[in-house]
């Protein structure tokens, strides 16, 4: 994929002046306008760098249970915010998977395996 991409879009021909140009947040923030580098700083720290330092740092705290346990709640926890921020909604099929999932979670959180003897 990111073969073709070097083929299709270059990055030397991305115009840098496009990060200077204002976008809103939408949703709820509709008001709000930032440069769009500001947006992109953010995704890259906020959205990648931090979670993922933040992920290895914790491996050695918690139990691979609570780790897969918090793995499955990161689309919920994605979703509850697409809907307070952007006014989203889940239809049927998506609220059939956010049941599994929390059923699943449940069904993790409360299964106790005797210990290896």
């Amino acid at each position: 994929m990111k073969v073709f991409w070097a083929i299709a879009a270059p990055w030397w021909r991305f115009d840098v002046g496009t990060l200077s140009h204002r976008a809103t947040l939408l949703g709820a923030f509709d008001a709000v306008s930032l440069p769009v580098w500001v947006s992109v700083v953010w995704v890259i720290l906020l959205g990648t760098l931090v979670p993922y330092a933040v992920e290895l740092a914790s491996l050695q705290y918690l139990t691979p249970t609570a780790k897969g346990v918090t793995g499955m709640s990161e689309p919920l926890i994605a979703a509850a915010i697409a809907w307070a921020w952007l006014g989203q909604s889940l239809d049927g099929a998506q609220l059939v998977g956010v049941a599994v999932t929390l059923v699943g979670i449940a069904a993790i959180q409360t299964t106790r395996t005797p210990p290896i003897t």
